[in-house]
């Protein structure tokens, strides 16, 4: 699959949240991407571009935030680590499978402001 394709799967993917009024959509703002991270920080700008042209053109608000702002909200320390942000979740009542799902939980959790 060519990175075209992908963008166009990712974009399709977001059509189909049209079904219900969104009022907004939150993810992590992420500024760094460790050494060797230009590839990665090339699709993520791509991934994000589609984003937000399609929020736009949807009329839904985009709440992009940091990083080190959302482990901030959730542990009380902006250089938090995953495990700390992760146990911080599980305190919230949630099960997160995986570090990135508790990520996203925590970004829910500043977006709604439930931290």
């Amino acid at each position: 699959e060519s990175r075209g394709d992908r963008l166009n799967r990712w974009a399709q993917w977001l059509g189909g949240m049209n079904r219900e009024p969104l009022a907004f959509v939150a993810y992590e703002l992420v500024r760094a991407h460790g050494p060797g991270g230009i590839l990665t920080a090339h699709c993520y700008g791509q991934f994000e571009g589609v984003l937000l042209a399609w929020a736009a053109r949807n009329g839904i608000e985009v709440r992009p935030v940091g990083v080190s702002t959302v482990r901030k909200s959730i542990t009380g320390k902006g250089n938090a680590n995953k495990d700390a942000a992760g146990a911080a979740i599980r305190a919230r009542g949630f099960d997160p499978l995986s570090h990135d799902e508790a990520d996203a939980l925590a970004v829910l959790l500043w977006a709604t402001g439930a931290t």
